[in-house]
């Protein structure tokens, strides 16, 4: 009786030493499980602060990039507004010239009619000295001086129409240049006027660049 409880407690105690042992193996592979979960979790946090690091340094980079492109995009600006302070102080000056230039040619204009009724003042002295010798001719010996005398008028009236002559000639080369420069200077300051919209078009474009660039910035200092 004695030794069948023994052997009976002893095969008990191995039945339970052997689920000891079970348990005991399914903790340890819960416990490996559990160490792999863990090392998986670390590596993930090990790989998304790096990720985190690299986005933050990126940021910084970006910034910088961005903050020098703020910088030429001012400089930029401020080119331009100097350009077109100097386009519109050049298109005043043009538009003051040419208005200058038509002067001028008004005044040749003028200067043209005066000839115009010096040159008829001389053909009508030159016509009536001309009528005097004629007269003179008939006087004879009594109209001797007098023919002289016509004579240097006609001479006179002569050279008034040489003169008057030459001056026109002057007079309408100076018309001829005058309306040329009129018509340069008129394309002139349509060329400063679509050069001044042209750079009126750029320094918008570059102020549109410069705010957008400023806000690029500011998104990158705030994730860095």
């Amino acid at each position: 009786g004695t030794l069948q409880q023994i052997s009976n407690s002893a095969t008990q105690l191995a039945a339970a030493a052997e689920e000891m042992t079970a348990i005991t193996e399914e903790g340890v592979q819960g416990i490996q499980r559990q160490n792999n979960e863990i090392d998986q979790a670390a590596t993930a946090v090990n790989e998304m602060t790096s990720a985190v690091e690299e986005v933050a340094r990126n940021a910084e980079h970006t910034a910088r990039s961005s903050s020098n492109a703020t910088s030429a995009a001012q400089a930029g600006l401020g080119l331009v507004k100097k350009t077109v302070s100097a386009i519109n102080t050049m298109s005043t000056d043009v538009q003051k010239t040419a208005v200058l230039i038509g002067e001028l040619a008004d005044q040749s204009r003028d200067i043209g009619k005066v000839l115009d009724v010096i040159r008829g003042l001389a053909e009508q002295t030159n016509l009536l000295a001309l009528n005097a010798a004629i007269e003179a001719a008939r006087a004879g010996e009594a109209g001797r001086g007098f023919a002289v005398v016509a004579d240097e008028v006609r001479a006179l009236a002569h050279r008034t129409q040489q003169s008057t002559s030459e001056i026109e000639r002057l007079v309408s080369n100076i018309q001829n240049g005058t309306d040329r420069a009129v018509s340069s200077m008129r394309g002139n300051t349509e060329l400063a006027s679509d050069t001044l919209s042209i750079a009126e078009g750029a320094n918008d474009s570059l102020s549109v660049i410069s705010t957008a660039v400023s806000e690029i910035n500011d998104l990158n200092l705030v994730i860095a």
